[in-house]
């Protein structure tokens, strides 16, 4: 039944996972019969990128350091929503993905996560790594002419 279940998965993994550098790194990790702490371990650490990339931010700025600058209320460098509550909350909840996850699988072997625990903690950072592209998008220049 696992087996059917993975097969289904790894079919419609790219529905599942829209970000390719997100499904072809964790792809193989998902796919794996334990240490599902490496999916998550490694979802972090694209989502850590993705965010210093899109900020500028110092290579040394790490984790919720690095997810309080992006997202701050005050002068946030990825602005996520006009009001300041629903910005306080996005950077909430991409600080808590660092301090609650991010630190606990990059610290730590793991062995309680489940193959759908990765899973579904994957495509949570699919979505948080689309919400950060939309911003970046948004932002940017536009080329056609005037």
């Amino acid at each position: 039944r696992l087996k059917r279940q993975l097969q289904l998965a790894e079919r419609d993994l790219p529905s599942l996972i829209a970000d390719a550098e997100l499904r072809q790194r964790c792809q193989d990790l998902l796919a794996a019969d334990q240490h599902y702490d490496r999916a998550i371990r490694e979802a972090c650490v694209i989502l850590e990128n993705r965010v210093r990339a899109a900020t500028g931010a110092d290579p040394s700025t790490v984790g919720t350091a690095l997810m309080e600058i992006a997202f701050s209320v005050k002068s946030p460098k990825l602005c996520l929503s006009v009001h300041d509550q629903e910005q306080r909350g996005a950077m909430d909840l991409y600080r808590g993905v660092m301090a609650f996850f991010r630190n606990a699988a990059g610290h730590s072997v793991i062995d309680t996560y489940t193959q759908i625990d990765a899973l579904r903690f994957v495509v949570m950072i699919d979505l948080l790594l689309s919400m950060v592209g939309s911003v970046v998008a948004s932002t940017k220049p536009s080329s056609g002419t005037q």
